[in-house]
């Protein structure tokens, strides 16, 4: 932001971090990028880079050179949602977060798309996440490595809140429940998603042996 204009920016490194450039961005057909239509969330892969906020969609087929696809956000959306996370996902990308539920409260809200820019809105009662009881307030966490495509969220029964975790292998038309183990002094809270060469992780809030405050991967 500069003298009251705001402009998106991307950056890119091709050495792991060590340097940093600008990437070039554009409108459709090539010409110069237009001021504002400022992204929040950013998700991207093998398969393309998308980069989305209210008001602006951004696509990239390799996160060097940005397009501005559109001049609105993720749709369809009603009033009270809210996008917590954006993820690629095995066919596309995912986004993720709460909404309204009927009769009051908050409940979770998926939404896929295989390009960015044409979406599909479920919720969690919709999608079957919850069990006998539950109540799904959100989905704050999401990863993907090949076809799996990992969720986590708050939920809540009994006025009891933990975490559940589900499991898609389809990009997240259907969904399972999963069990993240709680060993070692971990809490009920799952409070990260990840991938790497190893595979899926996810991470708890815990003690250690001798009480102080721990992480449980």
């Amino acid at each position: 932001a500069s003298d009251g204009v705001t402009r998106q920016q991307f950056f890119t490194s091709g050495n792991g971090g060590a340097s940093w450039q600008l990437g070039l961005m554009h409108a459709p057909g090539g010409t110069a990028a237009p001021l504002g239509y400022v992204a929040t969330r950013l998700a991207g892969g093998p398969g393309g880079w998308l980069a989305v906020g209210p008001q602006a969609t951004w696509t990239s087929p390799d996160g060097l050179s940005w397009t501005l696809a559109a001049a609105r956000g993720i749709s369809p959306q009603q009033p009270g949602d809210q996008m917590l996370v954006l993820n690629s996902a095995a066919q596309g990308y995912l986004a993720a977060g709460t909404g309204r539920a009927p009769g009051g409260g908050s409940q979770a809200v998926i939404w896929t798309s295989r390009d960015g820019l044409t979406w599909q809105r479920q919720t969690a009662a919709q999608l079957g996440l919850a069990g006998p009881g539950e109540t799904v307030e959100n989905i704050s966490y999401a990863t993907a490595q090949g076809n799996a495509t990992v969720i986590a969220g708050t939920v809540a029964r009994d006025g009891t809140t933990y975490s559940g975790v589900w499991l898609s292998t389809g990009g997240g038309t259907a969904w399972q429940r999963v069990t993240v183990p709680t060993d070692h002094g971990a809490s009920t809270s799952v409070t990260g998603l990840g991938s790497g060469q190893s595979g899926l992780i996810a991470v708890r809030a815990g003690h250690a042996a001798g009480g102080g405050a721990h992480g449980v991967a």
